[in-house]
């Protein structure tokens, strides 16, 4: 629920801080490309958008506090009733939608606000003495250290 919350606050900043820049930040760019280049440039984009929802990285602790840690349970849910089953992949679905929708907001004024100067990381591209920035590093830092700290306790 942290990491959730922090992602919908780094949200709120980048379509604040395009809402109403800051005298620091860089300026809007004239022109923004709406198609890329080239299919190469397309095509390098593709990991980046395969790999963007890190639920890989959920599965082990997930996996770890299960009681029957046997395939078919994994796939199918501890118990064998099909409302089990389908309230499983429904909270799933959901929470995949939500990060969906939080990372199309996040991406689109992102690159709207900075064109092909934006930074991987996003933040990286607002002034480093922006409280609300500082506040969403923060946020993310806290999140990415009880993350790793969830995984090795799963390990």
């Amino acid at each position: 629920l942290l990491g959730f919350l922090s992602c919908i606050f780094v949200v709120f900043v980048i379509i604040t801080r395009y809402a109403d820049p800051t005298a620091d930040q860089v300026p809007r760019p004239s022109v923004v490309p709406e198609w890329p280049y080239s299919i190469s440039s397309f095509m390098s984009a593709l990991p980046s958008l395969f790999f963007a929802y890190q639920c890989h990285v959920s599965s082990v602790p997930i996996y770890a506090s299960m009681a029957d840690q046997s395939p078919k349970s994994w796939l199918l849910g501890t118990n064998s009733g099909i409302f089990l089953y389908l309230k499983k992949f429904l909270v799933a679905g959901l929470a995949l939608i939500a990060c969906c929708f939080v990372y199309t907001l996040a991406g689109t004024f992102g690159y709207l606000s900075f064109g092909l100067d934006v930074n991987p990381d996003i933040l990286k591209s607002y002034p480093a003495n922006d409280p609300l920035v500082i506040v969403a590093r923060a946020l993310i830092a806290v999140v990415m250290i009880t993350r790793c700290a969830q995984l090795k306790s799963a390990i």
